[in-house]
């Protein structure tokens, strides 16, 4: 639902008969479970950078233990893969493992894929919205959706997960951001506040409310914790971040560690979406966070399409077709059918 939520921000932008046959025969080939494909990806996730300003215990980048080169995307090589998907492209998310702002073309990575149509979000730690004219570059770049993350009421409460954070930078930010959209007359982005339910923060969902309506947000946005699965302290940090109240957790703990409340049963990814990182590595979804699944590199190997019609892509889907529930990637995969209830939960915010 999400998902078509979004693509129907650009239906109004961008012609059909430019990305309608390629998302029919997409949406085909996903309701035939078809394994070698003809059609591109109509949903793009491309990393900027995988780099980071803060240290968050539970993401592979803040937490020091990726295991992939680190870097920023060479425009050229990003504009060469719109050129190349963009017209059948109706949804672009910029970012993955990293933060999106340190990207010093963010603005223009954008603005390149509005053009095209395409609808276009960022989620942000928000540190960054501290000058005016930048602010500006940003709202007026056809930017759709604008995620900030504040996991916290207090400085106290959010350092405990956002190390190196400044909660008054970060509010302070979001208060700039409002009131340059209302200057500007402008409905997009859409601005979005994210609060991430952990233990220690539990008990301020609602302050966050509050905080959410006093900044003048258009969303509310409540997601649960999650924890990588390879990390060799998942038990230690389940016990530390995972809410006291079991209705807020993702996971039921077991005696093995833990598992999702809900089993995935199918894969829609493999067919609408591709994740391109920094360096152009294509891997099935953003919870292949240590590249264990590489088809190939949209730089290297022929362009998205080759790999995405490749040999390495076809298999992979035969393989979730037939064993999706004994593959380790989709182990944790909060993106079961039915789920969103117990990964987030969006409020619109009333004013």
């Amino acid at each position: 639902m999400r998902f078509l939520r979004r693509a129907r921000q650009v239906l109004g932008q961008k012609s059909p008969f430019r990305w309608a046959p390629n998302w029919l025969r997409a949406r085909w080939a996903e309701l035939r479970k078809t394994e070698r494909i003809t059609s591109r990806p109509y949903a793009l996730m491309v990393e900027p950078t995988n780099l980071c300003n803060l240290k968050c215990p539970t993401c592979p980048t803040g937490a020091g233990t990726l295991k992939r080169a680190q870097g920023m995307m060479d425009m050229g090589k990003y504009r060469a893969l719109l050129d190349e998907v963009g017209d059948g492209v109706l949804d672009l998310t910029l970012h993955n493992y990293g933060e999106p702002f340190l990207h010093p073309h963010l603005a223009e990575m954008c603005r390149l894929a509005a053009a095209k149509g395409i609808t276009v979000h960022v989620s942000t730690n928000g540190h960054f919205f501290t000058d005016r004219a930048q602010v500006r570059e940003i709202l007026t770049s056809g930017l759709s959706h604008l995620k900030v993350c504040l996991d916290g009421a207090s400085q106290q409460s959010m350092e405990v997960y956002r190390v190196g954070s400044s909660f008054e930078k970060v509010k302070e930010g979001i208060r700039l951001v409002v009131e340059e959209k209302r200057a500007l007359g402008r409905s997009l982005p859409v601005i979005d506040l994210q609060f991430i339910l952990m233990r220690h923060n539990e008990h301020e969902l609602g302050r966050m409310r509050a905080l959410a309506q006093e900044l003048g947000v258009d969303l509310f946005d409540i997601k649960t914790v999650g924890i990588d699965d390879d990390d060799p302290d998942f038990a230690k940090l389940a016990e530390k971040y995972l809410p006291r109240d079991a209705d807020k957790r993702r996971y039921e703990l077991t005696p093995d560690g833990a598992r999702l409340k809900a089993q995935v049963t199918k894969c829609n990814w493999i067919y609408r979406t591709a994740v391109i990182n920094w360096d152009g590595s294509m891997v099935p979804c953003c919870h292949d966070t240590h590249d264990k699944h590489v088809f190939g590199n949209a730089f290297l190997d022929g362009g998205v399409t080759a790999v995405w019609q490749g040999n390495k892509y076809t298999a992979f889907r035969k393989a979730l077709r037939t064993s999706i529930r004994e593959m380790p990637l989709c182990k944790y995969c909060p993106e079961v059918e039915g789920f969103d209830s117990l990964y987030r939960g969006e409020e619109k915010v009333v004013r």
